[in-house]
């Protein structure tokens, strides 16, 4: 049998102040949700839901940000837990500083140093 293929989208907008920032999760079956601060999508979104829980809090730096982030998806992303490096990972951040364009993809380098 075939199985509809399943998509989940995640919407954000960076407002001037962060308590102007919009998140939302636009699920396969056509359901929005209004989330704040974090999201996490995949197969295994509830386990990695609360552990984000545990670990953000408004405020944290970029580097943390990562850093939580990285160490999360190799303890969650796949059957063992795994190390991933910035070799591995395309990481893409929403700035509100940037002029214009508020989308950066983070290169290899910048990764590898946020991460330490």
């Amino acid at each position: 049998t075939n199985k509809p293929f399943e998509v989940e989208i995640v919407v954000a907008e960076v407002g001037t102040e962060p308590a102007d920032d919009q998140l939302y999760r636009l699920m396969f079956d056509g359901s929005v949700a209004d989330e704040r601060g974090y999201v996490a999508m995949g197969g295994l979104s509830d386990a990695m839901s609360s552990a984000l829980a545990a670990s953000w809090h408004p405020g944290m730096s970029l580097g943390e940000c990562v850093t939580v982030a990285v160490r999360l998806l190799g303890e969650h992303g796949e059957d063992q837990p795994r190390t991933l490096d910035a070799a591995q990972l395309e990481v893409a951040v929403l700035d509100r500083a940037r002029p214009r364009r508020t989308f950066q993809r983070l290169s290899n380098g910048q990764l590898a140093e946020l991460l330490g």
